[in-house]
């Protein structure tokens, strides 16, 4: 511990004539003698024992000269400075300590005076110097007690002569979304601030916390009344609030706000979880019934908090019998969409089986039944039309492949997009952890698009093994009447010849 007026006491052999802590700087003052002048190992001694962090500097001054410790060739400056002076000589000593955040900590030298600099703030500057204490610090602003023992703590300030260690909460940029969310606190942007941040939690360790546990029961009250109303904005020292969004406006002082425990507790039920949004319309509609004037506002009580409760206990169950009701809707049309997904497998396999009939039918009706003669297939010449039909049947075969496999995508796709639209319909009735338990995390489209899939390569497998053997076969038959026409043309050639040769020797 380093309670820095004793030291300051000690060194300079009195008590200080004035000192002030405020926000970033410490400051004391003393009116002293030749006598009390310290030596230079005193103000070593005393210097080095201010945190790093901070800047220190020591200054005497008797009215026409002065000196500062720390300063460039201080020591020399010193010595002669002492040396000049008079016994009847009195000579002004100043301390002033410039403090800097590190990792979020501020040193806190003497309490009393720094509890005397926030209690005589206004408001407004108090709601400044904690948002940028907050901008500096992050999430959390650790006052670093120097010259007391105990502890005084928030979910998001501490008063601390240790280490402090913070339990898991909400985050702080979690709640303040929430209550963004649930009210439309119009300077939100200028004063990110919590009632959270001024509610004192656990026992207050030690004394000399009494103003600043105070000062902060007031800030939460305050506060609390900004995110209950509808509709609520800071001016000119004051709160404007608007509770009913068809009513106007009243203006509320702060000091005014502060006397409301009980908007505290509502404020604490309604952010307390989830569902946040919900609770604070209810409150409203609540207090708009009980409370029609600013005065019964200010007064809200114990029944005011009963019926707030009670009517959001009927809510629930409401809502729940029609949760209940739409979580049947969308199994239904879960069961629907599954089925349309396992027809579109269907239609996959039923165009496959309709082709393979078809090559059979006309295999067994073009070209065994009518054209040839299977058992002399391989000796005979094939008519070119049977050739053309089965090209022909190939490629219309690969063309029906295509198209089978394009609506079918195609399907899917819509299938797809109906179901995303099924589920884009229910955004603004349940939460998105809601939706995904309701549609059971997509596990039945993904069971359907696993099943369709693999359908899907076994049958475009299957047709594309049929049509190569099909193709196969007409390439045969192709080159089967090509080779018939060659040998023909051969046959045809070799009689001509046979022919002039008998007509030449009978000449």
């Amino acid at each position: 511990m380093f309670n820095i007026i004793d030291r300051a006491n000690n060194m300079l052999k009195t008590v200080p004539s004035a000192h002030s802590e405020i926000l970033y700087e410490f400051k004391t003052d003393y009116k002293i003698g030749k006598h009390n002048i310290p030596d230079i190992e005193e103000l070593l001694a005393f210097t080095c024992d201010v945190p790093e962090t901070d800047v220190i500097s020591v200054s005497f001054s008797d009215g026409t000269t002065s000196v500062t410790v720390n300063a460039n060739g201080w020591t020399e400056a010193y010595k002669g400075f002492v040396d000049n002076l008079y016994d009847s000589d009195e000579v002004t000593a100043s301390i002033k300590i410039e403090k800097k955040i590190h990792d979020g900590v501020l040193n806190v030298y003497n309490l009393g005076s720094f509890s005397e600099f926030l209690s005589g703030r206004s408001y407004t500057q108090l709601f400044d110097n904690f948002v940028q204490l907050f901008k500096e610090c992050g999430n959390r602003i650790v006052f670093h007690l120097l010259d007391t023992n105990g502890s005084l703590r928030t979910r998001t300030i501490a008063f601390s002569d240790n280490d402090v260690e913070w339990k898991v909460d909400i985050p702080r940029h979690e709640q303040l979304k929430r209550c963004d969310d649930a009210s439309v606190f119009l300077d939100r942007a200028k004063y990110p601030l919590l009632p959270q941040d001024f509610a004192v939690t656990g026992p207050v360790e030690g004394s000399g916390f009494g103003d600043i546990k105070e000062l902060f029961e007031r800030l939460r009250h305050i506060w609390s009344f900004l995110y209950l109303a509808n509709s609520a904005y800071i001016a000119n020292e004051k709160a404007i609030l608007q509770f009913d969004p068809a009513g106007v406006a009243e203006e509320y002082e702060f000091e005014e706000l502060v006397m409301s425990s009980m908007a505290s507790q509502i404020y604490d039920w309604v952010y307390k979880d989830d569902g946040c949004v919900d609770k604070a319309s209810i409150a409203r509609k609540i207090i708009n019934v009980y409370c029609r004037s600013k005065e019964s506002i200010l007064a809200l009580d114990e029944k005011v908090f009963n019926s707030i409760k009670s009517d959001y206990v009927i809510y629930q169950k409401n809502h729940a019998d029609q949760y209940i009701d739409m979580k049947n809707k969308i199994s239904e049309c879960i069961i629907d969409s599954a089925k349309q997904m396992q027809e579109l497998s269907h239609d996959v396999a039923e165009a496959f089986r309709n082709n393979f009939v078809a090559v059979i039918v006309f295999l067994m009706t073009v070209l065994l039944t009518d054209s040839i003669d299977f058992s002399q297939f391989l000796r005979k010449a094939v008519s070119p039309n049977v050739t053309a039909v089965c090209g022909i049947f190939t490629v219309g075969s690969i063309l029906y492949l295509i198209a089978t496999v394009i609506m079918a995508n195609q399907k899917w796709i819509w299938l797809e997009q109906a179901y995303d639209d099924l589920k884009a319909n229910y955004q603004d009735t349940l939460d998105k952890q809601d939706i995904e338990e309701a549609f059971n995390h997509n596990q039945p489209i993904k069971n359907a698009r696993k099943q369709f899939e693999k359908l899907r390569c076994w049958m475009i497998g299957l047709w594309v093994a049929m049509i190569i053997i099909l193709g196969i076969f007409t390439g045969f038959l192709f080159m089967r009447t090509n080779s018939t026409k060659e040998a023909k043309n051969i046959t045809n050639c070799s009689e001509s010849e046979i022919a002039e040769a008998s007509s030449t020797e009978d000449m």
